[in-house]
């Protein structure tokens, strides 16, 4: 087995670039032989193949269900009795290549929505009455009983939806009064407007245009559910979203740089950024970040939330020249606004950024929010290249340390993080992989000689993972950097793309699949243990159930048999570093701040399941106590207090005088950096490894 097997990437699209789209309707495949195809091609490849029986059957369906119905709003517990004939049987039915229960459940699917469809516009005819007793349960675990439990749940949640409507409007006002009828009943009908409209578009995009469009979408979802049954990160792709995710990668036309979609909570989040895009470059926009509200410059504020996510397409895509206040609600609960403006991304401008920070010494930070790189570029640049071109910059500059940020990177090219370690490590062993067979396979550096071999700090969180973990571990385990933060994420697997149906000319359905787990240079694990930082820092997602081992299936960390030889650093000063740490904490009033808001996180979260009264007088309370919990959380940014300066290299303030949406970027960036409590903490460790 080559070591290109290693180095395969976590999402390679490349055998697109072989591939001729445009194929004859009458070639495509049936969904019962995707299915046949698929779990063949899984049990060949993936690292860890299933038993094809009727446990894989019986999971098969019970996933099936959750990824139709993930609330358990759609379907009632009849409907579940009525399907369970086939639960035993889905294992059979994909080797017979005949599937009857896709069509079974798309008829009751489709009765479904047409059900909520009479439901929401006889709902919303009249006003609500604000002051019903009456409750709703946000997250069901069991699906409605009956008819009348069904619709009763749906008259809640249309219900709950026009008293949110209301509320976040209300909230948007200076002194607005929650309590005057006459008020009320104004917003009432544009907020009934809303959800009608809304949810009236969501029902049409589910139906599509045919019955043949539902049954593709159910058997799209039976699919994805075949792939999520290996693990949470193998995935199937049809045509449509192959097509897209090449599409989010273009760099020739102008754009935002951020691609969005619809989370398991209806909300529009943003699913990948582009690198050296608008989005990309401003260093405030992450992975899982949930749009809140759209404005054009000049314009009304656009709250979008209940609006779907092809309206919101449609919105972004409405203006071209203005530039864009885009407001996003990060995983700590915290809003940030960031201004946009279209651009093309040219080739030198796809990488990531350095800026020196300076307190006593010069420093360079820069921050990676993932791992990309250029499948169409000969000398295959990526980030690791961009890295070091910044790192040369900072030599010139003179830095005395450098932060590498690795917070909210969740992954991406495997090369580019070996890559990237041997910028600072001049030879040796990386780790190893192990597939499906007993047999592991030893990672080494591709580059002899380092580029920066002096003090460095790697800022790490829960939501570093995977190509973010290996690059971390390596550096901890050689002893090159201090790791600094919170727990990592816990993936330590790799994935590589390959075609259904490898013999055809012009495939048009995927398999994104989990081909190894990684070891790191001391043979220890990634999967599912992350890794644990030298000096531990308190994270506002310390009170949430972040990381590989929550929602979804996930695979084992399994253990490396072989001894790994390889050649650690001397001992850092880990132990001092640490106590030093941890006594700046406990004088500092944004990282006491920021335990108390996890504390506040973790009551929350225990909460979730709870009832919530519909009656406006209770349901305005509820909801203002959790705005202003939620404040409360974000207030450690305006706690801190910058003991540092921020600017750019001499290269590129060069460019500042030259560009005004250039410089204003920064200097929106250096305001956010000079309010980062954990990189004030970093320099300060800097500091102390002097």
């Amino acid at each position: 087995m080559s070591h290109k097997y290693f180095l395969a990437c976590f999402f390679i699209a490349v055998v697109f670039h072989h591939v001729t789209f445009a194929q004859n309707k009458a070639n495509q495949l049936k969904p019962a032989e995707k299915a046949d195809l698929l779990v063949q091609v899984l049990q060949k490849k993936h690292c860890e193949p299933r038993k094809i029986d009727n446990l894989f059957s019986e999971q098969l369906f019970d996933l099936f269900l959750k990824n139709l119905d993930e609330q358990k709003s759609i379907f009632t517990a009849t409907d579940e009795v009525s399907l369970s004939k086939y639960k035993s049987l889905l294992d059979d039915q994909i080797k017979a290549k005949d599937l009857v229960i896709l069509s079974k459940i798309s008829q009751i699917y489709r009765n479904r929505l047409l059900k909520i469809d009479s439901i929401i516009q006889q709902f919303t005819q009249k006003p609500i009455d604000f002051y019903a007793k009456t409750n709703y349960q946000p997250e069901r675990t069991v699906f409605p009983k009956d008819e009348k439990e069904w619709q009763e749940c749906w008259q809640n949640e249309f219900r709950f939806q026009i008293l949110k409507n209301v509320f976040n409007s209300l909230s948007t006002e200076k002194n607005a009064n929650f309590n005057d009828k006459t008020i009320l009943a104004q917003k009432e009908v544009n907020a009934r407007k809303r959800v009608r409209e809304s949810n009236l578009r969501q029902i049409k995009s589910l139906l599509g245009q045919s019955n043949e469009d539902l049954e593709n979408t159910v058997a799209t979802t039976f699919l994805e559910s075949i792939a999520n049954l290996y693990d949470k990160h193998t995935e199937y792709f049809g045509f449509d979203d192959a097509l897209d995710f090449l599409k989010s990668g273009s760099t020739k036309n102008e754009i935002f740089g951020f691609r969005i979609g619809e989370n398991k909570n209806g909300e529009i989040e943003i699913l990948t950024l582009v690198p050296g895009s608008p989005a990309w470059k401003s260093g405030l926009l992450n992975k899982g970040d949930v749009i809140v509200s759209l404005q054009w410059e000049g314009k009304e504020v656009i709250d979008v939330t209940g609006v779907d996510e092809d309206e919101v397409k449609e919105l972004l895509a409405s203006e071209h020249e203005t530039p864009l206040h885009i407001t996003v609600r990060k995983a700590s609960q915290e809003t940030v606004t960031v201004k946009l403006v279209r651009a093309a991304i040219v080739q030198d401008e796809r990488g990531a950024r350095g800026f020196i920070l300076q307190n006593k010494e010069k420093f360079g930070y820069i921050n990676l929010p993932a791992f990309y790189s250029d499948f169409e570029d000969a000398e295959g640049s990526g980030c690791a290249n961009d890295v070091a071109k910044e790192i040369v910059k900072f030599n010139q500059e003179g830095i005395k340390g450098l932060i590498l940020d690795l917070r909210f990177n969740g992954g991406g090219s495997l090369k580019e993080a070996l890559d990237l370690a041997g910028i600072f490590i001049d030879q040796g062993v990386f780790g190893a992989y192990k597939g499906n067979s007993p047999k592991s396979y030893i990672a080494k550096d591709p580059n002899r000689g380092s580029i920066y071999d002096g003090p460095m700090i790697v800022l790490v969180n829960q939501a570093s993972a995977s190509a973010s973990e290996i690059l971390a571990g390596i550096l901890q385990d050689y002893k090159r950097a201090v790791i600094v933060g919170a727990k990592t994420y816990g993936k330590g697997v790799a994935q590589t793309f390959f075609p259904l149906d490898s013999l055809s000319r012009m495939p048009r359905d995927f398999v994104k699949y989990t081909i190894s787990r990684v070891f790191r240079p001391s043979g220890r694990a990634l999967q599912t243990r992350g890794v644990m930082p030298d000096v531990v820092l308190p994270s506002m997602f310390d009170g949430m159930q972040v990381g590989e081992i929550y929602d979804g299936y996930f695979l084992s960390a399994d253990t490396l048999t072989r001894v790994l030889n390889y050649s650690p650093l001397p001992d850092l000063p880990i132990q001092k570093l640490a106590q030093n740490s941890q006594e700046r904490q406990r004088n500092n009033s944004v990282f006491q701040h920021i335990e108390m808001a996890a504390k506040k996180i973790k009551d929350l979260e225990s909460q979730k399941n709870k009832q919530i009264s519909l009656e406006w007088n209770a349901f305005q309370q509820e909801f203002k106590k959790e705005k202003e919990e939620i404040a409360s959380m974000t207030k450690a940014t305006e706690l801190s207090k910058a003991n540092f300066t921020v600017s750019l290299t001499a290269l590129e303030q060069q460019r500042t005088q030259l560009d005004s949406y250039w410089k204003e970027l920064n200097e929106q960036i250096f305001e956010t950096l000079k309010k980062d409590a954990y990189i004030e903490e970093a320099i300060q460790i800097l500091l102390d490894l002097k």
